[in-house]
């Protein structure tokens, strides 16, 4: 499994993660999860997991797709406020 780590910005510009995104729309119906909002998609990682060996977190392209969920801008924002995202070693 690739490992990363460094400006998170960055990798969200990898071919390897707009692979991972387009699938995750695809999946998703181009649409929001909460709210079907079809515009200002983003893909939302439902938790974040670290290498139990190095510490590093997963590059966002390697989590199995049941992580990840489509939302629009606005409710990926408001459930940020909201709700702490877990994260765990794996």
């Amino acid at each position: 499994m690739t490992l990363h780590h460094g400006n998170y910005l960055d990798l969200l510009l990898h071919p390897a993660w707009k692979r991972k995104r387009e699938a995750i729309l695809t999946r998703d119906g181009h649409a929001c999860r909460h709210c079907g909002a079809r515009t200002g998609l983003q893909v939302h990682h439902r938790q974040y997991h670290r290498c139990a060996r190095t510490g590093h977190k997963l590059a966002p392209w390697c989590y199995a797709d049941q992580y990840l969920i489509t939302l629009c801008a606005t409710c990926h924002t408001a459930g940020h406020r909201i709700h702490r995202i877990p994260r765990f070693t794996i």
